[in-house]
């Protein structure tokens, strides 16, 4: 009787070795409670998401920089931008690449304040898609903008800053989770301010600027629905800031009597902090945390663009943005439109 207890006890002790042995071939570090790493969200779709909002809040920012950069000074008007972009971040902690597009509009007024100073507010909406083809993963995202902006100039420096939010709405399917889908809810909060100061020199106008954003990607608690049930994601916060510093030139081709200008960017942007967001599943108790694609550590800005008044109160400008760096690849081409009061 001893010898058959020893042999059950034996294959019990077996048996219980088998289950823990898989949860840590599978990545995860610790027990009920605990927090680990696991590949159960293939290519960490859900994180990666995540950086890609992260990185397109540039589309706003960067649109309401270049309005009051052009209008500070003036009376005011309204303007109106259109914007089509793509986004690619290269493949990195056991995450599939991504690649991302986006077209939409923003629309603005804005007008002076006691002779120095300028406010405007501006709304917009843009649609965009994922795709990461190494999981079969695909991401449906839609937009609401909402900023407040303004500045001021003065004999030595330019200020300009704002304030935005952004509501999107996520729809999600991962191939290779079972054909996982959901429908998640995310928003983006930022403040940014920047200083320039005006040089000029013969036909070109040079303005060194430094630029400071913080952004905060709130993500609402979601599920998802595959073939084996339903699994359950907790919300997730991520902050980080970008520094940027750089020139701008605008050049007068014909003289600065003409209505014709060209403008060019070079720069340097930062990020600061945690640069890799994560998705965390709660599994039986446990909460999993996978990470996605990282945000750019520091990148290239590189710009070019056009701009023409075409009569009295009215200028049109055409631009390409870009932001480079080994793992990133984000294009911005715009189109915009303003009429001064």
């Amino acid at each position: 009787m001893k010898l058959k207890r020893c042999r059950i006890c034996a294959i019990c002790l077996i048996l219980l070795a088998i289950p823990m042995q898989a949860w840590s071939m599978n990545g995860i570090g610790h027990g009920p409670g605990g927090i680990g790493v696991v590949t159960a969200d293939p290519g960490g779709v859900y994180a990666s998401t995540q950086a890609g909002l992260v990185e397109e809040s540039r589309i706003i920012r960067d649109a309401i920089l270049a309005r009051i950069r052009a209008a500070l000074g003036q009376i005011g008007g309204t303007w109106v931008q259109g914007e089509a972009a793509s986004v690619n971040l290269a493949s990195g902690n056991g995450a599939s690449s991504l690649h991302g597009n986006a077209s939409g509009a923003i629309l603005g007024t804005d007008f002076a304040l006691f002779d120095s100073w300028q406010i405007g507010v501006a709304g917009g909406h843009w649609d965009g898609d994922a795709k990461f083809d190494a999981v079969g993963g695909k991401a449906k995202i839609g937009t609401d903008q909402l900023a407040v902006y303004g500045g001021r100039k003065t004999v030595w420096l330019d200020l300009r800053f704002g304030a935005a939010r952004e509501w999107h709405s996520v729809d999600t399917v991962v191939a290779q989770a079972e054909g996982a889908t959901s429908h998640d809810l995310m928003a983006t909060t930022q403040v940014f301010a920047e200083i320039g100061h005006d040089f000029v020199v013969s036909d070109v106008d040079l303005q060194p600027f430094a630029t400071l954003a913080w952004v905060r990607l709130d993500q609402d608690g979601f599920s998802n629905s595959a073939g084996t049930g339903t699994q359950s994601y907790l919300g997730r916060t991520t902050d980080i800031a970008f520094s940027d510093l750089g020139l701008l030139a605008n050049w007068h081709p014909a003289g600065r009597d003409s209505s014709l200008t060209v403008n060019g960017t070079l720069g340097w942007e930062h990020a600061l902090g945690a640069v890799t967001p994560h998705s965390v599943l709660l599994s039986y108790g446990a909460m999993v945390s996978t990470p996605g694609l990282s945000i750019s550590r520091d990148a290239a800005l590189i710009g070019a663009g056009l701009g023409v008044s075409l009569w009295p109160g009215w200028h049109l400008a055409l631009r390409y943005d870009g932001v480079i760096s080994p793992n990133l690849t984000d294009q911005i081409f715009s189109a915009f439109v303003s009429r001064r009061f």
